[in-house]
C-alpha cells in the first residue's frame, strides 16, 4: 500500500482495540518526527489507543496512564499481572511535583545527573491516579526519556504514558521474534507501532529505588552501581 507524505503504512486488522480502531506500521524520521505524525499518535493515546514508541533503549508500549482502560489494554497484551506495576515517563522534573511524586535529596541528585536518560526512579507519589499502573506502597517508577517522539507525545498531552518495553512479560525476545510480536500487535490489537528506519534495541533501564532512606538498585542497565552510587553519595552528604 502507498504511504502518505508522512509515511504511515495501514495495515488493516481482524479486530481493533475494544473494535475502534485497525492497526498501523508508521515509517518515520526518528530525530524529527513531523507534526503530523506527533498529532496522529497523540489522538490515538488521547482516545485510549496504544502506540509502540523507540526509547533511548528499546521499543516501549506507550498509553494514557490515568486512563484504566488503556492500562488494562497494556496488561492484556503484555499478559501482566496486576501485582506487578508499570513505570511512567515524565516530561521532566518539573512533573514529578506536578504530579505529587516526591523527590528526596538523593533522588534529586540522580535526577539531575542521569535525567533524561536510562534510569527509573520509584518515588513515593501522593496521586490517586497513580493506582491504576499499579504503583505499590504508595510509590511509582518514573523515567525521563531524550527520545524526540515521546518527549512531544508527553508535551502534547500534558499528562504522564505509562513506560514498559515492548515484549511479553517474563519474556526475553531476540530482535526478529519481537518484531514479530509487535507485528502481530499491530494485526489483533489495532496499536500504531511508530518504526524508525534505523534503530538499534539497548539494555533495558537501571532502575534505582529510592522511596525510603537512601537508594537501592532493584534492577542492572546502561548505568552502571558505581555511576549511580557516586551520585547518590553527592546526595548523602548534601553537595
Amino acid at each position: 500500500m502507498a504511504s502518505r507524505s508522512y509515511g504511515w503504512r495501514s495495515l488493516h486488522a481482524k479486530t481493533c482495540l475494544r473494535g475502534k480502531w485497525a492497526g498501523e506500521i508508521v515509517s518515520f524520521n526518528r530525530r524529527r518526527p513531523s507534526p503530523g505524525l506527533v498529532a496522529r499518535l497523540g489522538d490515538r493515546l488521547l482516545h485510549g489507543g496504544i502506540v509502540i514508541a523507540p526509547t533511548e533503549t528499546r521499543y516501549a508500549l506507550l498509553a494514557d496512564a490515568t486512563s484504566a482502560p488503556a492500562v488494562q489494554a497494556v496488561r492484556e497484551i503484555k499478559g501482566r499481572s496486576r501485582m506487578l506495576p508499570f513505570s511512567v515517563f515524565v516530561l521532566d522534573v518539573s512533573w514529578c511535583h506536578a504530579w505529587g511524586m516526591r523527590l528526596n535529596t538523593v533522588a534529586r541528585h540522580l535526577a539531575g545527573e542521569f535525567w533524561p536518560g536510562p534510569m527509573t526512579l520509584i518515588l513515593p507519589v501522593r496521586d490517586f491516579r497513580f493506582a491504576l499502573p499499579g504503583g505499590r506502597r504508595g510509590t511509582i517508577g518514573i523515567r525521563v526519556t531524550p527520545e524526540p517522539i515521546v518527549k512531544r507525545l508527553l508535551a502534547l498531552m500534558g499528562r504522564p504514558l505509562i513506560a514498559t518495553s515492548a515484549n511479553p512479560s517474563g519474556r526475553i525476545l531476540s530482535c526478529r521474534e519481537e518484531n514479530r510480536w509487535l507485528s502481530g500487535l499491530v494485526a489483533r490489537w489495532g496499536v500504531i507501532w511508530a518504526r524508525p528506519r534505523r534503530y538499534v534495541r539497548r539494555d533495558a533501564s537501571t532502575v534505582v529505588d529510592c522511596a525510603a532512606a537512601g537508594a537501592r538498585q532493584l534492577r542492572a542497565g546502561p548505568i552502571s552501581p558505581e555511576q549511580w552510587m557516586m551520585a547518590a553519595g553527592r546526595g548523602n552528604r548534601g553537595e
